[in-house]
């Protein structure tokens, strides 16, 4: 029966087709309202089931598990029917599954009993990496296992923000496997997000996979004849025992510096003066304690290009500035016009000062210095003509007339005249000139 409310019985006989009905009476339903299945717990988490009951007064409902305890809560009562939660305690860790079953007892010879049914237990999955220090260009090797009881789950992977990842994914005796194998170049960081389709939940798992061994080599990408460059070998070491060797062309160098710090060593070689037979293949080799090897390759080429030529002592009209690809460059001096041509990374020619510079250097600098000689004798002779020149006008009076005040007044102030009877003289001539 489905639903509370008044039933009656009718019975019919065959005979007469005579019905007879009961009085009408009242059914309560009671028991289980859902039924108590089986659940699939995380094992570290909260566990706990769910079922509900009809409620009447007097009820007592409880649960029996047969491993570990269980705690029961419930709500408020709504159309007749109370909610129930069982937490799930003190289950071992070696124990994968516990049957349980419960009952609500209404009163005297009124008890009803759920059928029973398992609690099954699955652990956390597991994110293992087959090294966590992979040889530079080598395999990395990350696996995933989680158990499962119904629903098999599923994984999605991440390494260092990528996610288009290729991975085996199988599963046998409840147990689930993803395998992500990767060519590592550089330190990566993986990321598996597990969902567990049985019990409705994610787990996120991560990991780091460090890169050891040779990362790689720098240099110039193309030098010139004469030059000298640096080769620095990176190689990433968790040992200071790591032993790196330099070879070019089948032949063992010795490098310069070699410097540890962070796990991180420098392996330096300094090639000074580069001819043709320094270029070519250079290799850097790296060995640990455990033997194993990792190397990496430059290859140093020769440019073809020639530097702007360094002219010193010169005198260039030129605005000419390093290029790529130099292939000729004009200098002028003077009226003289000098081409220099590129030719397999050497100029054909070297300028490195003027044709007749010094010569002619010599006689503008002499030039110059007559020059200014001659103003400096021309200057002093003006100025002692100057000087003299005024000295001679002071002393003789001028020749316009005058009269015979001013006339005086000129006397008075003359060297020559110094005494009364010549100013008198001297007066009556100008005076019977002037009349």
């Amino acid at each position: 029966l489905a639903e509370v409310g008044e039933y009656r019985c009718v019975a019919f006989l065959t005979s007469d087709l005579t019905m007879y009905r009961s009085d009408p009476s009242l059914i309560l339903m009671l028991g289980f309202v859902d039924l108590v299945t089986n659940v699939v717990l995380r094992r570290g988490y909260r566990g706990d089931f769910t079922f509900s009951v009809r409620y009447r007064d007097h009820l007592e409902v409880s649960c029996e598990l047969s491993e570990g305890d269980v705690h029961l809560e419930s709500n408020d009562v709504a159309d007749d029917v109370i909610h129930y939660r069982a937490e799930v305690m003190n289950v071992k860790y070696e124990v994968r599954e516990v049957q349980y079953s419960c009952s609500a007892d209404y009163g005297p010879d009124i008890l009803f009993k759920s059928h029973k049914s398992k609690l099954y237990f699955i652990n956390e999955p597991k994110l293992t990496v087959g090294s966590s220090n992979v040889l530079v260009g080598e395999t990395a090797v990350i696996s995933l296992t989680a158990e499962y009881i119904f629903r098999t789950p599923s994984v999605h992977w991440e390494v260092n923000g990528l996610t288009n990842l290729q991975f085996n994914d199988s599963d046998s005796g409840g147990m689930f496997t993803s395998v992500l194998q990767l060519k590592v170049t550089q330190d990566i960081q993986v990321e598996a997000t597990v969902e567990h389709k049985d019990v409705d939940s994610d787990s996120l798992l991560t990991t780091v996979v460090k890169v050891v061994g040779v990362t790689g080599i720098t240099g110039p990408e193309a030098a010139y004849l004469g030059d000298s460059c640096n080769l620095t070998c990176s190689v990433v070491t968790i040992s200071d025992e790591t032993m790196v060797t330099w070879y070019h062309q089948d032949e063992e160098l010795i490098p310069h510096t070699t410097k540890h710090s962070n796990y991180l060593l420098l392996s330096v070689v300094v090639i000074s003066n580069l001819t043709k037979e320094d270029f070519g293949i250079y290799e850097c080799k790296a060995k640990s304690l455990d033997e194993k090897t990792s190397a990496r390759t430059f290859n140093l080429t020769k440019t073809d290009n020639c530097k702007v030529p360094v002219i010193d002592e010169a005198i260039l009209n030129t605005t000419v500035k390093t290029m790529s690809h130099l292939s000729k460059i004009s200098a002028a001096c003077g009226l003289e016009m000098f081409v220099l041509r590129c030719k397999n990374g050497a100029w054909d020619r070297s300028l490195t000062q003027c044709p007749g510079w010094k010569k002619n250097t010599w006689l503008i600098i002499t030039s110059a210095i007559a020059a200014f000689v001659v103003i400096l004798i021309v200057s002093f002779s003006i100025f002692f003509y100057k000087k003299r020149l005024k000295e001679v006008v002071s002393v003789n009076p001028p020749n316009t007339p005058m009269k015979s005040e001013q006339w005086t007044n000129n006397i008075s102030g003359s060297a020559v005249i110094n005494n009364s009877s010549a100013d008198k003289s001297v007066l009556d001539n100008v005076i019977s000139r002037e009349s």
